[in-house]
Formats: C-alpha cells, structure tokens, sequence
C-alpha cells in the first residue's frame, strides 16, 4: 500500500516533467526545421534556394556572359552559405585604386546587394555573417538608405564606382578595409551601426559623412586617406560608443567633429591633417580638426599629429 501510494503521489509530477520534455523537444526540432530549411546548404548554384530567387528576380535566362553568370552564382551563394566571397584573380597584382580596370569577373553589381539586403522574400536567407566580399568592383550607387539590417556589411579590398550611401538605415556592423570608395563619398547621416565601422587602410576620394549618426562600437579608420580636399569625414552631432581612431590618417580636407559625443578614446597620433579648400563664413575661423562642443569620456591622444591652419 505504501509503494502503490507513492507511485500515485508522484506519477503527476513525473508525466508533467515527461510533458514538459516532449514540448521543449517538439520546439527545438520545429526551429531546427525551419532553420535548416532556410539555411540548408546546397551542393551547387543550381540547387540553392536563394541563388534561384535571385535568378528569377534578374532574369538570369538574359545574362549572356558566362563571367558575369559566374560572379552572380558565387555571390549569392555566398551569402547564403555565411562565406566570403573571393574575386581577386590568381596571378595578378591586386590593387584596388585600379579597380576600375577590373573586368566582369571581378564586377558585383550594387544592385545585388540592395535587393538581398532589402527585399522581403531574400532577406530571410541572409545569414548574420551578412555580405562579406573581397576584392570586387562594386559597380554603381549602393544606395541602403532606410533599410533594416540585422547582418554586417563586409566590403574588403573593393573598388566603388559610385557613393555608398545608408541614410536612415540600421545595420549590424560596416567593415570597409583596404578599399576604395568613389568621389561620390561614404553617406550615412542619421544611421545607427550597432557595431563597429572599420575603414582601415582605405581610399575615399569623396566626403565620409555620418552626422547624427550612432555607432555603438568604435570607429576606425587607422592608415586611411581622405582624398576630398573640401571635406574629410563628418561626424558632427553623432555618437561614437567605443572609440575613434585616426591614427596615420592622411586627410586632404577638414575633420569635422563639433558637437559629438564619443566614449573612449579618441587616438589621432601621427595623422596628417589639412584644411584643404572649406571655405568658412566670414569671421568664422577654422582649423583641420575641429571638435567644437565635442564631448569624450576618454584620453584624447594627439601625438606626431600634423595639421594645417591650427587645430
């Protein structure tokens, strides 16, 4: 009797725990489903499901060029799969300031990765890792102004033939490194980097500017060249939450940080700064770097840096 009554005392707790198993196990093999069922990996272009999404959006039956097939299949791909995508040639010198002599192998249309970054039905297949290409001629305006993205945007050794432009937009992380972005300059204004911006080693022949906006990790452009003699980079009213480096920078133009507000470290040690052609107000002075109503909870290091017209 004693048995038979702790058996019944303790069967409801015993088939609750059971119950509790079971569902937690039907969830887990429910996310894995649906997971899997969109970030399966396919043997080859033909078989993934966001390379043929992709086709029919572009009308792939119209592409005649076997190089640009090529380079449109590895891309998407790619993306799907979380990888890099490699379009530097075997065998030859890789530059990217001669990017514009790259040919259709080597050529990923902006207009790719709007449409996975911003399309509802392509965007699902974006896997955090995000875009992650190297050494491509992105052709055109990559225009992401507005868009919501939960994935980084990883643009290494690249050449830009247009500006790269995110006004409004959200994105996980931006890395641009040893790059070369047009005259038409890097837009961010009023956008929030959840992460980090690295422009590290890079060319810009145009303005980078990110007025008002937030990054929440460092921004860093360490041995980068700022080519624009009107203006360098922007950051007036925005908020930097970890860091600004500069260090070695070389700017033909102004570097404009009045009114930011940047936790961490400010390191500008042995950049080399310049005024360039900005035209202030009459009676305004001016200076290559200017931090007027600046605000950083860190050192500020300044150290072998050179400037023209005051600091």
């Amino acid at each position: 009797m004693v048995r038979l009554a702790n058996q019944i005392r303790h069967t409801p707790l015993r088939m609750g725990l059971r119950h509790n198993h079971f569902q937690a196990v039907a969830l887990l093999a429910t996310i894995l489903v649906i997971f899997g069922s969109t970030f399966a990996r396919a043997e080859s272009a033909d078989d993934d499901d966001l390379v043929k999404l992709a086709r029919k959006h572009f009308n792939y039956d119209s592409i005649k060029s076997d190089q640009v097939r090529n380079v449109f299949d590895k891309f998407f791909l790619s993306v799907h799969q979380g990888n890099r995508a490699f379009f530097v040639r075997p065998g030859t010198k890789f530059d990217p300031s001669q990017g514009y002599s790259w040919g259709p192998e080597q050529t990923v249309e902006s207009a790719w990765i709007v449409w996975v970054s911003t399309d509802p039905d392509a965007v699902k297949f974006v896997r955090p890792a995000g875009i992650q290409i190297y050494g491509a001629k992105i052709d055109g305006d990559l225009d992401l102004s507005w868009a919501k993205m939960q994935f980084q945007l990883a643009m290494d050794g690249c050449y830009f033939t247009g500006g790269f432009y995110g006004f409004g937009a959200t994105v996980r992380r931006i890395e641009l490194v040893q790059s070369q972005v047009s005259i038409f300059g890097m837009i961010w204004e009023g956008s929030t980097i959840e992460g980090d911006v690295m422009l590290d080693r890079s060319q810009f022949l145009g303005l980078i500017f990110f007025q008002n906006a937030t990054v929440n990790g460092q921004l860093s452009a360490i041995q980068t060249t700022f080519s624009d003699p009107v203006g360098a980079i922007d950051l007036s009213f925005s908020k930097v939450g970890a860091g600004l480096n500069l260090r070695s920078a070389v700017a033909r133009g102004r570097v404009v940080l009045n009114y930011a507000e940047i936790k961490g470290r400010v390191d500008c040690d042995g950049a080399n700064l310049a005024v360039g052609e900005y035209v202030p107000e009459p009676g305004v002075g001016y200076s290559a770097l200017s931090g007027d109503l600046m605000t950083v909870t860190g050192d500020v290091s300044l150290r072998n840096l050179n400037g023209t017209s005051g600091l």
